[in-house]
């Protein structure tokens, strides 16, 4: 029997005010994981 049970996890996704980073992000932070993020400005993260 396959352990269904999800466990969150920490992720650091540097760029993330754009493009991949920002969509890996978004997907991360929608399900309840934790997320370090890095990005050039704060304007695209905030």
């Amino acid at each position: 029997m396959a352990n269904t049970e999800r466990k969150n996890k920490t992720w650091f996704i540097t760029g993330s005010s754009r493009g991949f980073g920002r969509v890996w992000t978004e997907a991360a932070l929608k399900r309840g994981d934790k997320v370090a993020a890095t990005a050039r400005s704060l304007a695209g993260i905030a």
